[in-house]
């Protein structure tokens, strides 16, 4: 609603990017820790079924928005004012349904004592290193699609193809991760976008980026719905698993928030796509990496179910 009034540049910053990332930080986090309080045998299926709604927002929201700023008297400020009652409707039904199932932890706010868990601190390097990387193409595939000869009508709906591919890798690598483990999933889903990061710049044709946009959708969407089941589960008690989760996306908020400037940098200098995709590419790579070590220090089995 605050930025459906801005005017400015400035007021923009302050209204969408500091307000909104502090309120969207303070839904999602509670929303995708809770699950892991009902569930254990199949908890990172629970989990991308949670955290599926977000890529549904994703391919609905981007529309309905395009569609509303095409009336000439509604204009900018009233489109998003729908939008946001949209999603004023919809989260409060959420806040009312979300349900605590552990006991409320007491005591003190942080738990510093997670952060001597080896296989805490690693999934959390693995994720700040992956977030690097991860969010390059969700930011340029639409000016990445202009520069190659798509229409910028079609260029703006490949973002939605990438966010309906997300909602279905969520819920299918989540109901895999649950039979071959959570961490060895979430390595296997890192090394693959990594790998589709490195082909990105070898796509040239509409169908090809198409392809490319709905296989990283895919893959993507698992790296981050599979980051609080591998949380909770080396967590002590389920009345932590929230501060787990809320602990250690503190500090990859850190990552994500220096990864598009890098990377913005890179095609600046560089006038075109390549050495970002390298850079995320291996960013994403760096992470499997580590997410294996992480699941080697819960079971010293080279294929063990972790």
């Amino acid at each position: 609603m605050a930025t459906s009034l801005c005017t400015k540049y400035n007021q923009f910053i302050l209204a969408q990017g500091i307000l909104g990332g502090m309120a969207i930080s303070m839904i999602f986090a509670p929303a995708i820790s809770i699950p892991g309080q009902y569930f254990s045998r199949r908890r990172a299926f629970a989990s991308g079924i949670a955290s599926g709604g977000a890529p549904v927002g994703g391919v609905l929201f981007p529309i309905v928005l395009n569609r509303l700023l095409g009336y000439p008297n509604l204009g900018f400020g009233w489109s998003v004012r729908v939008v946001g009652f949209i999603m004023l409707v919809l989260l409060t039904g959420a806040s009312i349904l979300l349900t605590e199932f552990a006991p409320r932890r007491k005591g003190q706010f942080f738990i510093p004592s997670a952060f001597k868990n080896p296989a805490y601190v690693m999934i959390n390097v693995a994720s700040i290193m992956a977030v690097l990387g991860l969010f390059t193409p969700i930011f340029y595939i639409g000016s990445y699609s202009v520069q190659h000869g798509t229409s910028l009508q079609f260029a703006s709906y490949q973002i939605s193809i990438l966010n309906c591919m997300s909602f279905f890798g969520r819920i299918i690598l989540g109901y895999v991760a649950d039979k071959i483990g959570r961490y060895n999933m979430m390595s296997i889903t890192m090394a693959s976008t990594g790998i589709l990061t490195f082909c990105w710049t070898s796509t040239s044709s509409v169908v090809s980026i198409t392809v490319f946009a709905a296989l990283f959708g895919f893959f993507s969407g698992a790296v981050t719905s599979l980051y609080p089941p591998c949380i909770a589960q080396v967590t002590q008690s389920t009345s932590d698993i929230g501060t787990y989760v809320g602990m250690g996306m503190a500090t990859v908020s850190l990552s994500a928030l220096a990864g598009t400037p890098i990377n913005g940098v890179l095609v600046h200098t560089h006038h075109n796509y390549n050495q970002a995709a390298a850079f995320s590419g291996a960013a994403l790579m760096a992470g499997a990496c580590i997410t294996a070590a992480a699941r080697y220090t819960i079971k010293r089995e080279l294929f063990a179910v972790a």
